[in-house]
């Protein structure tokens, strides 16, 4: 796939598919169909580099998934924002349409049912696990519903952001016959552990021999953090002059001060409103500034990054920071070519003067 590959998926130890991603190159005219997607079925135990079989998408809406029918490796549906095509390479999938002669085409199918499970929510992964149906959606909760729809449990307190996959835990030997399906209203809910990873680049583990469910205060329901990446390319850097410490952001809002002895996240920031671009310790080391996209400069203790001081003299980004070798002087270089140099006495900021 010249162009990168949107979705994949494995039923067993024989098959795979893969829907590639579109052109989606500059030159490339409005309204044209994605004519550059195209869905491949592999057979990776014949030692072929070759696929079974392919075919073009031809279709303006860019399919972004692709499954197989867990029941039968020859069908296969993908889905894009406002159309769900089935795809088959052996036998026909519907055999009776459900559409009235006239209105449509013969390949076309429509929703005969649909249940608002999460109403104003993207519902980013949907999955069964048996004997559940395991919802994430983009408010950050992961929702467990019976083959009925009917709700059995929720974890609405991640607080890791909006879900983006979730991965159980395979059985050990001694449980592999426990499908957690004998489970009355009496009966404690039950549950394998499982990773939920999320767009702000967190990976939690929720862990169910600590019966999360049930905990009464939220922060007890939030899983443990196993892995915080970064969810956005860093555009600042800068090392701390004595200790093993170094300090990135991005244009998410982060503020990482990570350990790189042990490589362990040491201090976290997040600025909601404001997108941090450069960043610079004071030559002692106490300090640390940060420059933003809007101009603003903000000072902060390195030991804590707690705010000392912040200002802001421009409007356009700041694009340089450095201090003098006292570390009582600062200059902050902006894109509209102006360099301010500030000041500092007795722990207070100076006002900046412009040259």
């Amino acid at each position: 796939h010249p162009y990168g590959v949107l979705s994949l998926d494995i039923p067993d130890g024989k098959f795979l598919c893969t829907m590639s991603a579109p052109d989606e190159r500059a030159d490339k005219k409005e309204g044209e169909g994605t004519d550059s997607q195209e869905i491949r079925v592999w057979n990776w135990q014949d030692g072929s580099d070759a696929p079974l079989c392919s075919a073009l998408v031809g279709n303006p809406d860019v399919q972004s998934c692709v499954r197989f029918n867990a029941w039968d490796p020859h069908e296969l549906v993908t889905n894009g924002k406002r159309r769900v095509f089935f795809w088959t390479y052996d036998v026909v999938v519907w055999d009776l349409s459900l559409i009235v002669d006239g209105l449509s085409r013969p390949d076309e199918r429509r929703a005969v049912k649909i249940i608002k499970l999460c109403p104003d929510l993207a519902l980013n992964v949907l999955l069964v696990h048996k004997p559940f149906v395991v919802v994430g959606a983009a408010d950050g909760a992961v929702r467990f519903y019976d083959y009925q729809f009917r709700t059995q449990a929720w974890f609405e307190d991640l607080s890791a952001g909006a879900v983006k996959s979730i991965s159980f835990e395979l059985p050990s030997a001694s449980d592999a016959g426990d499908d957690y399906a004998a489970q009355s209203a009496e009966e404690l809910f039950k549950f394998p552990n499982f990773l939920v990873s999320t767009n702000s680049a967190l990976v939690v583990l929720v862990e169910s021999n600590l019966n999360l469910f049930y905990e009464l205060k939220a922060e007890n329901r939030r899983g443990r953090l196993v892995l915080q990446g970064l969810d956005s390319p860093v555009h600042g850097l800068c090392c701390h002059p004595t200790q093993p410490l170094v300090a990135v952001c991005g244009y998410s809002g982060f503020l990482h001060l990570w350990n790189y002895n042990v490589r362990t996240l040491h201090l976290v920031k997040i600025f909601e409103k404001l997108v941090p671009h450069t960043l610079q310790f004071s030559r002692d080391g106490g300090l640390l500034v940060l420059g933003f996209t809007n101009g603003h400069v903000k000072i902060l203790k390195s030991s804590d990054l707690s705010e000392i001081a912040s200002f802001r003299d421009s409007r356009e980004c700041v694009t340089h920071v450095a201090f003098s070798h006292d570390s009582t002087h600062l200059a902050v270089a902006h894109l509209d070519r102006c360099v301010r140099r500030s000041e500092e006495h007795t722990s207070e900021l100076q006002s900046p003067i412009t040259s």
